[in-house]
């Protein structure tokens, strides 16, 4: 049984692939909740504002994933045929750049004044954090997809652990010098120029690996307006799925009381950690879901998304009572079976996250549109 998963595992590169990526976003996820574990006990009344806020960033990068979901389809698709197709096409939308840093500092601005509940200089600032990070993300996102695209995993996960380690160190001393929520977006600003350092040096490493040429592309050649229609049907989409999952701590952030808040934050810390655990190799599957279509590729991520789902629900209902305690929250040890009834729903979420990833890889968006329909029914 075990040589049979071996070579299974040996001759599948889509396994071997997702194995690095979730090994990487697995080390991630460790360094970012022990940075919530931090973060919780420096900010014992405004943890569920820093939740809030957390939240609140997921939803604005949803455009941005959109955008990156078709990049990232598109390049993949070029780079089966050669490294040159996918350098120009990098080279394309680089060259219009400009234009998605308008839009992106655009959803920035809009978004970042929905957060302004009251206008006072402390909202104002997180704002045009807010907004400057979303500019700066944008150019660090090219370069991790084009990374992943090209399927050198190995580069991509190097980019994602010195980008993480620029987010932590940072928002660990702005925390210990009293910035208090200021350090949330001050961490992924640091974050998102280390992201755009190593990304840029990866990549050149790329080109001249492959003796790449410069300035091949031909404008004509890609069809910016139907990649923008398809991204824009990417980012409704996803961003119906990401609001459903993140709203509640806004609201809650808005309406609830203190202990209220508090618990509430601390319970979808903890849903965050079985979803993205659960998807961490996810990363790899529009590239991989790109080049052609493998029932065995959605079926293989389905069985991990289950598996991973129910064994983090597991974890955490088994040894919760010592995680409330590092949140420094042990009088929430009765909301424990939440956990594993909050796993469940996560299950079933994660299947529809997965379904409709691998749709959109596929540009069926008509079928991923009854998939998430079907899905929250």
């Amino acid at each position: 049984m075990l040589a049979k998963t071996y070579n299974l595992f040996k001759t599948n590169q889509f396994l071997q692939s997702s194995s690095v990526v979730f090994s990487t976003n697995l080390f991630i996820g460790i360094l970012n909740y022990a940075l919530v574990v931090i973060a919780s006990r420096f900010l014992v009344e405004q943890y569920s504002l820093w939740t809030a806020i957390t939240g609140f960033m997921a939803i604005l990068l949803t455009p941005m994933t959109g955008i990156m979901t078709e990049f990232t389809k598109n390049a993949s698709k070029l780079d089966k045929q050669s490294h040159q197709d996918a350098y120009n096409y990098l080279q394309f939308i680089q060259s219009k750049a400009k234009y998605i840093n308008y839009a992106g500092g655009l959803i920035g601005l809009i978004f970042g004044s929905l957060y302004i509940f009251q206008v006072t200089p402390a909202n104002l600032t997180i704002t045009a954090l807010i907004v400057s990070y979303s500019l700066f993300n944008i150019i660090a996102n090219i370069n991790n997809q084009f990374q992943l695209s090209t399927l050198t995993i190995s580069r991509y996960a190097g980019t994602m652990i010195a980008t993480n380690f620029g987010r932590f160190i940072p928002t660990i001393i702005f925390l210990n010098i009293g910035l208090g929520v200021f350090a949330l977006p001050l961490g992924l600003l640091s974050a998102a120029l280390v992201n755009i350092s190593s990304g840029s040096f990866f990549i050149k490493r790329f080109f001249n690996q492959h003796k790449l040429l410069k300035n091949q592309f031909k404008p004509q050649d890609y069809n910016l307006l139907n990649q923008f229609k398809a991204a824009s049907k990417n980012i409704i989409i996803l961003l119906f799925v990401m609001i459903f999952f993140n709203i509640s701590p806004i609201i809650s952030e808005k309406f609830f009381d203190l202990e209220q808040k508090d618990i509430f934050a601390v319970l979808y810390n903890f849903g965050q950690i079985i979803h993205f655990g659960s998807i961490a190799f996810m990363s790899a599957l529009v590239a991989y879901a790109a080049r052609g279509k493998s029932r065995k590729i959605y079926y293989t991520s389905i069985a991990i998304v289950v598996t991973m789902t129910m064994s983090i629900g597991a974890f955490f209902f088994l040894f919760g009572g010592f995680l409330m305690n590092l949140f420094n929250r042990p009088q929430y040890l009765d909301q424990i079976p939440l956990i594993m009834h909050y796993s469940v729903f996560i299950a079933f979420f994660n299947i529809v996250f997965v379904s409709v990833q691998y749709l959109l890889s596929h540009s069926e968006y008509k079928n991923s549109q009854l998939c998430l329909l079907l899905g929250f029914y």
